[in-house]
């Protein structure tokens, strides 16, 4: 690595905002990860599972505390509101590389989505903008390294039909013994009620 490449990546974190996956999540991924065996597939660990509100991306270090303020204050007016679960999905529908636990898209998520894109673009370079299309889900899996072209039959339902969002946090992606692992920053919002 590069001396400058190496100076970037210690200086800048990937964030996203999200909620914890309630632990009907959990309990989905325990059953799931005992029939379904594809060589390839990589069950999500209990502590990353969440529901992001927006991906947030690279930033620099330094410009977390004035994200976090932002954040704040875009979303101290959104009032909690409570998401519709449409079950389990193979995602994207062409060629799927993730297992959902899907919500119905719904005003409430998107406004709120909305709300904390605005309030982080001064922050993050246009160059790293990911385009995003607020669709509320927990990633429950991955495909890494398979090509799936016949899913296996889900006939698991998630007993939890709906979900409130009254609350989420900033969280961290971090690299660790070359596997993705979740952190939670101190930054923590409550929607009004």
């Amino acid at each position: 690595m590069e001396e400058s490449s190496r100076a970037a990546a210690e200086t800048s974190i990937r964030v996203f905002a999200a909620m914890p996956a309630p632990e009907e999540a959990v309990r989905l991924v325990e059953t799931l990860s005992q029939q379904i065996q594809y060589r390839g597939w990589k069950w999500m660990r209990p502590h990353n599972l969440h529901l992001t509100t927006y991906f947030i991306g690279n930033i620099p270090v330094e410009a977390l505390p004035e994200i976090g303020k932002a954040i704040g204050e875009a979303s101290v007016d959104v009032k909690a509101f409570e998401i519709f679960s449409e079950g389990l999905v193979p995602m994207p529908s062409r060629r799927p590389r993730m297992l959902w636990w899907r919500f119905a898209r719904c005003k409430e998520f998107s406004a709120l989505h909305e709300a904390l894109k605005k309030a982080c673009e001064p922050f993050v370079r246009t160059k790293d903008r990911t385009p995003q299309d607020p669709w509320p889900h927990i990633t429950l899996a991955r495909f890494h390294g398979c090509k799936i072209t016949v899913l296996p039959s889900l006939d698991i339902t998630p007993s939890l039909t709906k979900l409130c969002v009254r609350e989420f946090q900033i969280w961290q992606s971090v690299l660790l013994n070359g596997r993705t692992d979740y952190t939670v920053t101190p930054w923590h919002y409550t929607l009004s009620q």
